[in-house]
């Protein structure tokens, strides 16, 4: 129904509007209830995220043991997760110290040319000489690493004691808990 069409309707008598009074409480109600189960999810999040990356792991580095089994076949390990990525706003010191350290190979060259409406002609033209042939135009000419590439990169030269610049690749190192519950027996 479209909100024109209420226009030509009649009253409402009152039991629609009743109906309507008794919906919109408990859309409003419900509104209310969401809003405060996201926020309680929120502080579990968080409570979570502190004993599963924090508290538990210190546990188990301070027990000198990096997983265990518990009763009941539940099992506990240590998992460290990396991440890179160079900055958005500056890429590159990180480019630069990825090319002095024979790591070049994970760049990627994006060069392209910007054309107006009714330049089909001219852009299927596009060809070696992009730069001088078309430099009325806006040439955009950006380098990057993905961040995937980059955090194996990084993981693999991490592993093997390579020290690497963690403000330059936006390198994080994450120790995480996690539980494996039991397998369930087989029928």
């Amino acid at each position: 129904m479209d909100i024109d069409d209420l226009a030509d309707m009649p009253a409402p008598t009152e039991e629609q509007m009743a109906l309507v009074i008794r919906l919109a409480r408990r859309q409003y109600q419900l509104e209310k209830d969401i809003a405060q189960i996201e926020e309680a999810l929120k502080v579990k999040n968080a409570e979570h995220r502190k004993v599963a990356s924090q508290d538990l792991p210190e546990a188990m580095a301070a027990a000198g043991i990096n997983s265990t089994e518990l009763t009941g076949g539940y099992k506990i390990s240590l998992e460290t997760t990396y991440k890179a990525g160079l900055s958005k706003e500056n890429p590159e010191p990180g480019l630069e110290w990825l090319e002095q350290h024979n790591a070049a190979s994970l760049i990627k060259h994006h060069v392209a040319v910007e054309f107006g409406k009714g330049e089909d002609a001219r852009a299927n033209a596009l060809a070696e000489q992009l730069k001088s042939q078309y430099s009325g135009n806006r040439v955009l000419d950006t380098r990057s690493v993905h961040w995937q590439t980059l955090t194996a990169f990084v993981r693999e030269k991490l592993q093997n004691g390579i020290s690497l610049p963690f403000d330059l690749l936006g390198i994080h190192v994450n120790t995480q808990s996690v539980i494996e519950p039991p397998k369930e027996e087989e029928l």
